[in-house]
Order: C-alpha cells, then sequence, then structure tokens
C-alpha cells in the first residue's frame, strides 16, 4: 500500500492522525505475515533531529541512526517544533502522533483485535505497572511479557553486546508477539532493533522512548490545551528544569538552524513568485528483450492524493526499470521528495531499479540545503542510458527501447536511450508497423539521447510509412544531439518538429480541421 508522506529535513514523515497511525501499524502486522520482513515504527521529536543531523550538511552527527529514520516503515511527527516545519515548508502534516498517545490507542485496538503486546525495556516496576494500567483499561489486552534488560549501543561493550543480546531475543520470539514496544530511548532503541532485526520474528516493532512513564505518572503529562498548543516542552522544562533546560534550548536553535536555509532561499522565493511550470506527460512505457522501463516526470507542484494516486499505479503496474525524471524542476515540493523516496524504499525491495535523472543545479543546491541530498544521491543518473545498462547487467544490453501508445487517431512512438545502427535489431518493427498502420504519428525524442545515420534512417522509414497511409508524421522534443544529427541528415526542416506530444496533437487536430 502506498503511504502519503512528506519530507521534512531530510526526514520522510506519514500524514497521518492518531487513528489512522493504529490502522497503518496492524496494516504492517499483515504485510509480515506476508513476507516475514520485521517492521519499525518510529515516533520522531526534536531529540531524534539533533541526535541524527550534524549542525552543517557536510556532515551527519549520527549517519545510522539517520539510515535507520529513513527506512522506518511508518514515522510519525512526535513533536510540535516538527508540525510546525512542515506547515512553514508547505508541507503541512495534519496533527502529531506521540509515543505516549500511541501506545494506548494501540492497546485498546489490540484488546478488540485479539492481539498481544510485549513491553522492552524502562525500569522494570514502571513497565510492570504500565502493563498492569493497560490491561485494567482494555479487559482482554494480552500483554506477552515484560522485559527490562540493560543493552549496549555504544562504548567498549559493543564487542560482546550482539551475543548479549541473544537471550533477549530468544525471549521475545518465544512470546510470539504481535507488538513489541522498545523503550530503551533515542537513539539506542533504533540502534537495538537494526542490530536484532534479522533475527526478530515479531511483525511490528515500535520505539516509544519514555512512553511508560507517561502512562504511569511517574513523569506528569501536561495539560491537554497545553498539549494541542506545542507548549507541552515548557511544562515538562518547568517540571525538570536542571535536566532539560539544555536539551530544549539545543533542540530549538538547531531546528531553527536547519530550516532557515530552506525557508530563506526556496521557501520564501517560491510564495513570491508567479511562475508556473508544467510537468511533462509520462511517455509510454519502454520495452525492449522482456525489460519494461517506465519514465515517470515528477510533477512540479505534487498534491498529497496525486502522489498517492501515481504511486499506486506503479505498485499497481509495476516496472523493472522506473526513471523519475526531474529534469523540469529548479526546486521541488516536500511531497514531490517524498514521492521519490517512497518509490525507492517502496519498489526497490520488490525488484524494481529506481533512478532519478535530469538533477539541475539549484535543485541539487536545494536538496543540499534541506539534508535530503543523501536521500538520492546514490540513485542518481549522470546519463540517461546508465539506467538500462545497469539493470540488464551488460554495458551494450538494451540501450535503445521502443514504447508506443496508439488511441484511434493517433500513436505516439517513444524511443529511449541511443538509436544507433547496432541496436536497431533489437526493435520490435512488426508490433510497431501495426500501431502505425492508418494512424497519424507522433515520434517522441523527449529521452533519446543520441542517434546515428542509420537511426535517422529508421525514422525516415516510420515517415514514409505513416505518409503512406495518408496520414500525418511529426518529430517531437528531440534534444541538442539528436536536433543535430536531425540537421545534418537534412530532415529539420519546418513544421516536422513539435516543442512537446502536446503541441504535436494540437498541430495534427489543426490540419484534420482543415481538411475536413
Amino acid at each position: 500500500m502506498w503511504q502519503d508522506r512528506t519530507v521534512v529535513l531530510g526526514l520522510p514523515l506519514d500524514r497521518v492522525t492518531l487513528n489512522s497511525a493504529v490502522e497503518a501499524v496492524f496494516a504492517l502486522a499483515a504485510d509480515y505475515r506476508q513476507d516475514g520482513r520485521p517492521r519499525l515504527v518510529v515516533t520522531i521529536n526534536v531529540d531524534f533531529v539533533v541526535n541524527a543531523h550534524g549542525w552543517f550538511a557536510a556532515v551527519h552527527r549520527h549517519p545510522e541512526l539517520l539510515r535507520i529514520l529513513r527506512e522506518a516503515d511508518l514515522a510519525t511527527a512526535d513533536g510540535m517544533p516538527l508540525v510546525w516545519a512542515s506547515q512553514l515548508l508547505g508541507c503541512a502534516l495534519p496533527t502529531r502522533v506521540t509515543g505516549a498517545d500511541l501506545v494506548p490507542a494501540l492497546a485498546t485496538a489490540a484488546s478488540a483485535r485479539q492481539a498481544s503486546l510485549y513491553f522492552l525495556g524502562g525500569r522494570q516496576d514502571i513497565t510492570e505497572a504500565a502493563a498492569r494500567l493497560l490491561v485494567e483499561a482494555n479487559p482482554g489486552l494480552r500483554i506477552a511479557a515484560v522485559d527490562s534488560p540493560f543493552v549496549y549501543t555504544e562504548g567498549g561493550k559493543l564487542s560482546s553486546a550482539y551475543e548479549e543480546d541473544t537471550p533477549i531475543c530468544e525471549r521475545i520470539n518465544a512470546a510470539h508477539p504481535d507488538f513489541l514496544l522498545v523503550a530503551f530511548g533515542n537513539p539506542k532503541q533504533e540502534l537495538w532493533f537494526r542490530r536484532n532485526r534479522h533475527r526478530l520474528k515479531v511483525p511490528v516493532t515500535i520505539g516509544i522512548g519514555g512512553t511508560f512513564n507517561f502512562i504511569t505518572g511517574a513523569v506528569a503529562r501536561a495539560p491537554a490545551w497545553m498539549q494541542r498548543s506545542g507548549l507541552e516542552w515548557v511544562y515538562r522544562m518547568v517540571q525538570e528544569p536542571k535536566r532539560l533546560w539544555r536539551r530544549y534550548a539545543v533542540g530549538m536553535a538547531k531546528i531553527a538552524w536547519l530550516l532557515a536555509p530552506t525557508l530563506i532561499m526556496d521557501r520564501l522565493p517560491a510564495l513570491l513568485s508567479r511562475r508556473r511550470s508544467e510537468t511533462p506527460a509520462a511517455p509510454p512505457v519502454f520495452f525492449s528483450g522482456g525489460t519494461r522501463l517506465r519514465v515517470q516526470p515528477v510533477p512540479t507542484a505534487l498534491a498529497p492524493d496525486v502522489a498517492a494516486e501515481l504511486g499506486a499505479g506503479l505498485l499497481a503496474d509495476r516496472p523493472d526499470v522506473l526513471v523519475l525524471d526531474v529534469s523540469h524542476l529548479h526546486a521541488a515540493s516536500p511531497t514531490a521528495l517524498a514521492f521519490v523516496a517512497e518509490c525507492r524504499r517502496q519498489l526497490g525491495p520488490l525488484g524494481t531499479d529506481v533512478w532519478v535523472y535530469g538533477i539541475q543545479p539549484a535543485f541539487r543546491q536545494q536538496l543540499s540545503r534541506s539534508r535530503a541530498w543523501d536521500l538520492l544521491r546514490d540513485s542518481v543518473l549522470e546519463r540517461l542510458t546508465d539506467a538500462v545498462p545497469r539493470s540488464a547487467g551488460g554495458a551494450e544490453t538494451g540501450r535503445c527501447m521502443l514504447g508506443f501508445d496508439a488511441g484511434s487517431q493517433v500513436v505516439v512512438v517513444a524511443l529511449y536511450g541511443e538509436l544507433y545502427t547496432d541496436q536497431l535489431g533489437d526493435l520490435d518493427r512488426s508490433a510497431l508497423a501495426g500501431a502505425i498502420m492508418r494512424r497519424d504519428c507522433i515520434v517522441d525524442l523527449g529521452y533519446c539521447a543520441d542517434m546515428d545515420g542509420a537511426g535517422t534512417g529508421f525514422l525516415m522509414r516510420l515517415r514514409e510509412m505513416t505518409e503512406a497511409g495518408g496520414r500525418q508524421f511529426i518529430l517531437c522534443r528531440p534534444g541538442a544531439a539528436v536536433r543535430q544529427i536531425l540537421h545534418v541528415n537534412r530532415v529539420s526542416a519546418a513544421g516536422q518538429i513539435a516543442a512537446d506530444p502536446a503541441q504535436a496533437r494540437r498541430r495534427l487536430a489543426e490540419t484534420r480541421q482543415k481538411i475536413s
């Protein structure tokens, strides 16, 4: 199922309410029963951001933690500062979902659905008291076990930490819980899960920090009105000023420091600008030798519902190779960035190679300012033709691919890669001839990186086939290299080339009207 996400300071966050978060947790448990992969839920607050990011973009304070948070199967905004940040960035989250709210809500749902909870971490007496209180509030709730071991995620004890985790994991697996609630605090709980994920047999693990303290009243929560207004941190600091003042001061300062470049350099100019750019239409799916490749232009202004529709379509009709085209973007919304990251996270494990093509310098700078560049860095295509060879495993395999979309009046023929002499034999000419028959033909060269004389001859053969049937032929979107080849081979006469398929369709329609 496609997840509705945005990205705040390089961290993907799910757009969920408390109720939808609970349903999402149960959906993750159902997914586990299909593939056996343990899921992780994180509730991200300011501490997570402080612990993960450095003050400067070039250095992450905790690279492993940052990777874990980005790979989490469900990530909620635990702190109001992150909700405020999402509003400032134009990608407002509906609300915050804290661990202290999620656990009681999950317990209520678990009691109704006969699911069990395993409590791990926290002080033994407080954790046991939290379990009792939740059972009293939810008769029938099954607590698989309560366990409060001490674990190591740093220091010299790391040398034996994995072995010391073994009996803990064995106890958890023997209890067969549906949900594992880990209260080691951040970043320890997330690091511990990553270290033991491969040997845990629990559908969903949730890092909950100090939630057991809130449930038992060992640490009092702020009044509801302070929680809603985002002032809970003030209440907590008044309770424990010596311990918390520095933590909150550093956290707020760091959030402001991290947000400032994006707000000043990207968000403010975007609000003041009236420029609107259109997103190119997606070409037909390309194919060659059994490999299906889809190029998906990322919409300039990507609304959450549009992102969800595109993502669901990609999951339903999954290509072998997906190239996300951002060449038309000089900047992208957090929702668009989340869409790209989610394509990689969801489609990659299913066997789809996901690449990002056409990152402009201004877009690259924006990604760096917003701490999101490394979300995409290892999937960026420097050359358009790199996508297929890397997937097919051979340097010369599938470098030219064909796609066509045949309507009643018009067929759009799209070419991907390099249309060279030694690649022409791979094209399915019989299917192409059938698609062209008695239709106007638009040849989309937007993703054709280069061609030679034989490739130009192939295009001219398509033109002859089209005009022999009394129909019209138009080329569109040639790049600089392709346009030069067309020019030197004297096939770029006026009227033959359109800026894009939409303009080509308009020309064809106008000509048909004149004839009729």
